[in-house]
């Protein structure tokens, strides 16, 4: 389900400043973007995940606290993350399909 009418017209330009500020891994386990696989084996790219699940706050920091900082609403986040953060937020889910994806760090710790 594509909802590209509710992002901003940047929106791929921010996607981009959100990626490489967070060196193209997932801010919540930490997987690299080149080693994310569907359940086919095929590459998947990473998520830019709004963090009040408002698509309309796109306030962003390039550094400092990425979490709990009310300057930056955006973060980089693989599908499963991005899933299992949205399911914890009661955002509504974006991503339905299951991933071969192993979570490395299922504390949690740096989204609160």
């Amino acid at each position: 389900m594509n909802k590209r009418y509710l992002y901003p017209k940047d929106w791929n330009i921010l996607r981009v400043k959100i990626l490489i500020r967070d060196k193209f891994c997932c801010t919540i386990c930490g997987i690299e973007e080149v080693k994310i696989l569907s359940y086919k084996g095929t590459h998947r790219s990473l998520h830019v995940m709004h963090i009040d699940g408002n698509t309309k706050n796109n306030k962003y920091v390039l550094e400092g606290e990425l979490f709990n900082n009310p300057d930056n609403n955006l973060a980089s986040g693989c599908p499963e993350c991005h899933k299992l953060f949205d399911r914890i937020h009661n955002s509504p889910p974006v991503y339905r399909k299951k991933e071969n994806h192993v979570m490395l760090d299922m504390s949690l710790s740096k989204i609160n």
